[in-house]
C-alpha cells in the first residue's frame, strides 16, 4: 500500500513539475567552467549562491538536474561528468611543513574520464558539444600543475563543475537537446542482460527489478547518507536464489518513483514533521494545490500553510467541532473523495522502520478531527486544543523528561484520525496526573480530555453521552455528584478563610475521595460544619449541599473504577467553574 501510494504520488508530482523526471539526477554545483570554441578553459565562474538565512551569510552549492548518476564507488566516471578530480584528472594536496597548495595527477580517474564521454558524444554536433570535444581531445593534466585557475580553487578542484559555452552560459552542456536526445537513446537501449526481468509487484509489468534501492534521506536519527526502506543483506532474507532488493519484486521504475516522491516529501515543510522520535510524513492524492497543506493545518495546526478564506473557514469549523457533510458538499476547493496518507516512520540504523499506515478520504479525516475538536470541547476552553498540549498534560510539570510514550501518541493519533475511542491508557494516564501532581491538579484541558474519553467511548459503545460541556443539575450519576460534593466543600472552607489558604481539603483529599468516597466525605462534611458557621451558614452553599446530597440519597460509593473517576474529576471541575463565574458575576454587580 505505501509503495504503491508514493508511486501514484508521484506521478502527481511529475505532473506538476515538482520531482525530477526519471533518468535524471540532481547534482550540487559550485562552479561554472567557459570553454572556447577550441576547448581551451577561459574562465571558471563560481556558481554558487549566498544563504543568508543565518547569522552570517554563507555560500553553498547550486542544485542543478543533469543526466542520472549511477555513483560508484569504484573508478568509473560519469556520462557529462561533473566531478572535477575525473575532468582536470588532477586534485590538490598542501605540504605539511610549507603549507602550499600543489596539484598532483589522477591517472586513472582521468583516463577513465576521458573514454566514457568521447563515447557517449560521438556523433553529436553542437557548439558546445563540439567545444567540450576539443577539452577532452587536448587537455592534458600533467601539463597543468601550475594552472593558476586551478590552484586558485585550491581544495575546490575536487568540487562539482558543470560546462558552457565561452560568452553563453545560457548555453549548458548537460541541457543541450542532442546530449538529452543521445542519453534518452542510451537509456532505452541499455543491456538488461545482466538485469533481473520479472512481474513488478506494483505495477505488475514483466520489466527489470531494481537490485538495490535509492536511499530516503531527511529521516532524523538515520546515517547522514540516507538509509534503505527496502533492502536485503543477508542469506536469512533470501529466498529462491534472489538475492538483495531482488527479493522484493519492485521494478526500477517503481523504485526510483517511490523513493524520489518520499524525498520530496521529506523536503517539504508542508509534508513531514517529527514527533519524538518519530517522523511523519503524509500527503493527499490530489492535484488541487492546497491538499497537502490543508492536510498540514488539520494535523499540526501550521497557520503557515492556509492562506485561502474558504479553507481557513473550513479549518475554523473544523476546529471547532462544527464542520458538518453538509458544509463540505459546498467547498469547492477540497477534494472529498481523495485519499490521504499519514506514515509514521523512525530510524533503525541502515534501514527505516515504518510504524504505522493510515490511509482514508480526506473528507473523512476532517469530519473525525472536527469530531475530535467537538469531543474536547467544555466550559473554560474557546479555541482548538492541539496533540501537542494533550501530549504535554501527560507529564508531570516537575519532570525533566519531556518525551510522551510513543506507543501512546500512536494510538491517540490513530483514533484521532479514524475516529475510534480514546486508548485506555489516555485516560488512565490524565487521571493519575489529577491525583498525583500537588500544585497543578485539574485545569481545563485535562478535564477536556477526560470527558472527550468518556464520552467517545459511550457514545461509540452505547450510543449515548454522559458528561456536558459545563454543570448538568440532571447528572444523577454518583461519582459525577461526589465530585461537584468536593468542589462546594472546598469553596466553602476558602471563602471561610478569606481565599488565603496555602493547603485546602483538595491538597489533602482530592485523590482519595475521587478513589473510596464513603471513607473520605463524612469527615470532609464535618469539617465543613465548622467553616460554614464562620459564614453564618449561608444559604447558597447549603442549598448546593443539600441538592447534591439529596441526589445521593446521603450514601457514598464505597469505591469508584477509573471511569467513574474521571466523572469525579468533571463534576469537581464543572462546580468549581460555576462557582466561580458566579463570584466573577457578583464581583461586577457590586462594582
Amino acid at each position: 500500500m505505501l509503495i504503491n501510494g508514493l508511486c501514484e504520488y508521484y506521478d502527481i508530482l511529475a505532473s506538476q513539475g515538482k520531482v525530477i523526471p526519471n533518468g535524471f539526477s540532481n547534482i550540487d554545483v559550485s562552479y561554472l567552467i567557459e570553454l572556447s570554441t577550441d576547448g581551451n578553459i577561459e574562465h571558471i565562474v563560481d556558481y554558487r549562491t549566498w544563504d543568508t538565512t543565518g547569522k552570517k551569510p554563507v555560500s553553498k552549492p547550486t542544485q542543478v538536474t543533469t543526466l542520472e548518476r549511477a555513483g560508484k564507488s569504484a573508478i568509473a566516471s560519469e556520462k557529462i561528468e561533473h566531478r572535477g578530480e575525473y575532468i582536470f584528472g588532477l586534485k590538490c594536496e598542501v605540504d605539511k611543513l610549507t603549507k602550499e597548495k600543489y596539484l598532483v595527477y589522477s591517472k586513472d580517474k582521468y583516463n577513465a574520464f576521458i573514454k566514457t564521454n568521447l563515447e557517449f558524444i560521438e556523433g553529436i554536433d553542437s557548439p558546445v558539444v563540439n567545444a567540450f570535444r576539443e577539452y577532452l581531445n587536448n587537455w592534458k593534466p600533467d601539463e597543468q600543475y601550475q594552472n593558476e585557475l586551478l590552484l586558485n580553487l585550491g581544495k575546490d578542484v575536487a568540487a562539482n563543475f558543470i560546462f558552457c559555452l565561452s560568452g553563453h552560459s545560457e548555453k549548458l552542456l548537460h541541457e543541450d537537446s542532442e546530449i538529452i536526445k543521445k542519453w534518452n537513446m542510451f537509456r532505452s537501449s541499455a543491456s538488461e542482460e545482466d538485469k533481473l526481468v520479472s512481474q513488478c509487484a506494483i505495477t505488475g509489468e514483466n520489466i527489470p527489478i531494481a537490485r538495490l534501492h535509492n536511499k530516503i534521506k531527511g529521516i532524523r536519527g538515520s546515517n547522514a547518507s540516507g538509509a534503505n526502506l527496502i533492502s536485503f543483506n543477508g542469506a536469512a532474507e533470501e529466498s529462491y536464489c534472489r538475492e538483495q532488493s531482488y527479493n522484493s519484486n519492485i521494478s526500477e521504475t517503481a523504485m526510483k518513483k517511490y523513493t524520489e516522491a518520499l524525498n520530496y516529501l521529506l523536503s517539504s515543510k508542508n509534508n513531514h514533521k517529527r514527533i519524538d522520535e518519530t517522523t511523519v510524513i503524509y500527503w493527499v492524492e490530489s492535484r488541487k494545490s492546497q491538499s497537502d497543506e490543508l492536510l498540514s493545518f488539520l494535523l499540526f495546526e501550521d497557520d503557515e500553510a492556509i492562506d485561502d478564506s474558504v479553507l481557513e473557514s473550513i479549518m475554523e469549523d473544523c476546529h471547532n467541532g462544527n464542520l458538518t457533510e453538509e458544509k463540505l458538499a459546498n467547498v469547492d476547493d477540497i477534494d472529498c473523495s481523495a485519499n490521504y496518507y499519514i506514515v509514521g516512520i523512525k530510524p533503525n540504523n541502515a534501514r527505516l522502520s515504518v510504524k504505522f499506515i493510515y490511509r482514508n478520504q480526506l473528507g473523512k479525516l476532517l469530519l473525525n478531527v472536527s469530531q475530535h475538536q467537538k469531543d474536547l470541547k467544555i466550559i473554560g476552553i474557546n479555541k482548538s486544543v492541539s496533540m501537542w498540549r494533550i501530549g504535554k498534560e501527560l507529564i508531570s510539570p516537575k519532570s525533566s523528561n519531556d518525551n510522551v510514550n510513543p506507543a501512546l501518541v500512536s494510538k491517540l493519533f490513530e483514533s484521532v484520525i479514524n475516529g475510534t475511542p480514546y486508548p485506555d491508557s489516555l485516560l488512565s494516564g490524565i487521571i493519575n496526573r489529577v491525583k498525583t501532581d500537588s500544585d497543578y491538579k485539574v485545569n481545563a484541558v485535562r478535564a477536556a480530555i477526560i470527558k472527550a474519553c468518556i464520552n467517545r467511548k459511550l457514545r461509540i459503545f452505547k450510543n449515548k453521552e454522559e458528561l456536558n460541556m459545563a454543570i448538568d443539575r440532571e447528572n444523577q450519576n454518583q461519582a459525577y455528584l461526589c465530585g461537584r460534593l468536593f468542589a462546594v466543600l472546598e469553596q466553602i472552607q476558602l471563602h471561610a478563610s478569606g481565599y488565603s489558604l496555602n493547603r485546602t481539603i483538595k491538597d489533602a483529599y482530592f485523590s482519595s475521595a475521587a478513589s473510596r468516597p464513603a471513607v473520605v466525605f463524612p469527615r470532609i462534611l464535618n469539617l465543613s460544619q465548622h467553616h460554614l458557621s464562620k459564614l453564618g451558614n449561608p444559604v447558597y452553599y447549603q442549598n448546593d449541599i443539600s441538592e447534591i446530597t439529596a441526589k445521593l440519597k446521603n450514601e457514598f460509593p464505597t469505591a469508584l473504577n477509573l471511569t467513574e473517576q474521571g466523572k469525579f474529576i468533571i463534576g469537581y471541575y464543572h462546580q468549581t467553574e460555576e462557582i466561580k463565574n458566579n463570584r466573577n458575576k457578583n464581583k461586577k454587580t457590586e462594582e
